[in-house]
């Protein structure tokens, strides 16, 4: 039987790895998987979710924290996430505010 990619599918690794277990996240992983980070475009009215197309899945999320430096650390994410038939990320785009990352790095 084909591999199906579902939003279940994506929120069991997704979940697990917030909760601090990123084997889940792992296994999805194709052990060629090409990862992508790109656009210095900050978006803020971007919302949060999934949206699953065929064999792709869109995932939205932000990342939130304090830096080293006391100031916060607010960033919104966007994962295009490409499976193969085995259910296995072969490919992920990221995009994020590359500018404030490399602030992050600048000032901690």
């Amino acid at each position: 039987m084909a591999f199906v990619l579902t939003p279940e599918y994506i929120l069991h690794f997704l979940n697990e790895a917030a909760a601090g277990d990123p084997g889940p996240f792992a296994e999805a992983l194709d052990p060629e998987v090409r990862w992508r980070i790109g656009s210095e475009v900050q978006d803020d009215i971007a919302k949060t979710g999934m949206f699953v197309v065929q064999n792709k899945a869109y995932v939205e999320f932000k990342g939130e924290g304090t830096q080293n430096n006391g100031r916060p650390y607010n960033n919104q994410y966007l994962w295009v996430m490409i499976f193969d038939d085995n259910g296995k990320a072969t490919e992920i785009r990221e995009y994020l505010d590359t500018g404030l990352v490399r602030e992050v790095f600048s000032n901690n």
